[in-house]
């Protein structure tokens, strides 16, 4: 049998080995982000672990956003036959930016709260350094 550079071609594709395609780096950065939220202690209300929290909500807010706008991603919205994928992954990106606007009025809040203690605090400290002034 004589071996031409197309036949050696043809064998050579038909012998390869199928391997599973590579996620994009960002899936596993995604995991991580979205485990890292979960183990928080959810019951935890100190400043540290809000600030913690957050950040952990903003990193998974910012990957899921890079995630969405890979090519890949794009190409799979514009197909119609997996629309109903696609308006799951946007009903929970949505979600996701719900969250982040919550958690954003919250903190926006608990600022406006803090400066009125301050304020008070402030008012009565000058109050008692009034009075025992006279």
């Amino acid at each position: 049998m004589i071996s031409t550079p197309l036949r050696s071609k043809i064998l050579s594709q038909t012998r390869s080995a199928s391997l599973p395609s590579r996620s994009h780096p960002l899936v596993p950065q995604f995991t991580d982000h979205l485990h890292r939220l979960r183990a928080g202690d959810a019951t935890s209300s100190s400043l540290s672990s809000i600030s913690k929290k957050l950040h952990n909500l903003d990193d998974l807010y910012n990957c899921v956003d890079d995630l969405l706008h890979l090519p890949h991603t794009q190409q799979v919205f514009t197909r119609e036959c997996h629309e109903k994928w696609v308006e799951e992954t946007l009903d929970g990106y949505l979600g996701l930016v719900d969250a982040c606007a919550t958690a954003k009025d919250f903190i926006f809040r608990a600022k406006e709260y803090l400066l009125d203690l301050l304020s008070a605090l402030r008012r009565r400290r000058d109050s008692d350094d009034h009075l025992c002034g006279s």
